[in-house]
Order: C-alpha cells, then sequence, then structure tokens
C-alpha cells in the first residue's frame, strides 16, 4: 500500500495519491530497486578479527527493514547498506 500510494495513477492525470491528498509531491528518493546488488555492513560483533571483511555483497529482497539474500540463499537482516540498482547479482546477462 505504501508504494501504491506513491505511484501515479492514469484515473488521477498520472498524479500519486498521496499527492492528491496533500498538494506536493511525495518523496521517492529512498525507494530502491527489487533484486538489485547490495555491500551489506556487517556489525563489529560479527567480525572475526581486525581483518575481517567489513561488507559482503548480497541481494536486496525486500525493502522493509531491509532483508537481503546471502549467496547461499539464506536471508540477512541489515540496516546499514550501499545500493549497486544496475547490478543484479542473480541475473545472467
Amino acid at each position: 500500500m505504501h508504494v501504491y500510494n506513491r505511484s501515479p495513477i492514469r484515473r488521477l492525470n498520472w498524479k500519486t495519491p498521496i499527492e492528491i491528498f496533500l498538494r506536493n509531491k511525495p518523496d521517492v528518493s529512498y525507494f530502491r530497486t527489487f533484486g538489485c546488488g547490495a555491500y551489506v555492513f556487517i556489525p563489529r560483533a560479527q567480525w572475526k578479527n581486525k581483518l575481517s571483511l567489513h561488507s559482503t555483497a548480497m541481494m536486496l529482497e525486500r525493502s522493509k527493514g531491509y532483508i537481503f539474500m546471502r549467496s547461499n540463499n539464506a536471508l540477512y537482516y541489515g540496516a546499514q547498506a550501499r545500493f549497486i540498482e544496475d547490478w543484479f547479482p542473480r541475473c545472467r546477462e
């Protein structure tokens, strides 16, 4: 529902329901492309030593609370990530 209310609708002359209700355009800069790659920060408590990786490449699975999928299909919940929205790790090309 959150995304739907911020998506343009034809019958509203390509305006969003939020735009009609609040009379200003919604901020959608925080939306991320589903399935895009991301480098997810690993908390210090999970480091094996000082030289361990501080981030690892994963795929964005869901946007609520940033749920990522590791390469072994395990889900990982993270709060800090750097998204690469033109890289899709599960696509062959």
